[in-house]
């Protein structure tokens, strides 16, 4: 994929993993109130590099 081709990134949300590992530890009913953090596209890189591209398909 060339740099041309690669979808753009516009979600500039993200929770960096030790960040999230944290925060689950410190309050650990902060998932529960905060059902978005759940996404994988917010601490898994790798994931969300590999999702881009597939909204609508």
């Amino acid at each position: 994929m060339t740099l041309e081709s690669r979808p753009l990134d516009v979600f500039a949300h993200v929770l960096a993993p030790h960040f999230y590992q944290q925060m689950a530890q410190l309050v650990p009913t902060v998932l529960d109130r905060l059902p978005y953090a759940k996404n994988r596209a917010l601490t898994d890189f790798d994931y969300r590099r590999g999702s881009q591209g597939r909204a609508g398909q």
